[in-house]
């Protein structure tokens, strides 16, 4: 699916949220969670929880190019090397995600990882277990 059609639940809330907030808290006491889309900082990388997806930055210097970044995506497991900038992550994942689905880019000093969820309706509460 096209990014903005991923991200359009998330923005949607967000507008319930700040336009209706008494109907976005009743409807996320009946869901049962609430999507935590705060970006967590792990030292060597930040993640964010973006409901469908999660979402995985690692800083990188700016002349790093897609081609010497090295990304595996298993449904349960996220492998990131970056040779030229020492960077080595090997991330065992806190729930399946659709490898086939999960993208990866590099722009503007870093490298950014999309996991798509194989349980989106499953909040994170960490990106490993």
């Amino acid at each position: 699916a096209a990014v903005w059609a991923r991200r359009a639940g998330k923005d949607n809330l967000e507008f319930q949220k700040s336009t209706q907030p008494e109907a976005h808290e009743s409807a996320q006491a009946v869901l049962g969670k609430e999507v935590d889309h705060q970006e967590h900082d792990e030292g060597s990388y930040t993640w964010r929880d973006e409901g469908d997806d999660v979402e995985v930055s690692v800083s990188i210097p700016a002349d790093v190019k897609g081609k010497d970044c090295k990304v595996t995506i298993k449904p349960g497991k996220l492998v990131v090397a970056v040779e030229k900038a020492s960077v080595q992550l090997e991330l065992q994942l806190w729930d399946k995600v659709v490898p086939e689905d999960s993208t990866w880019t590099v722009s503007g000093g870093k490298l950014v990882v999309t996991l798509n969820k194989a349980n989106a309706d499953e909040a994170w509460a960490s990106l490993t277990n």
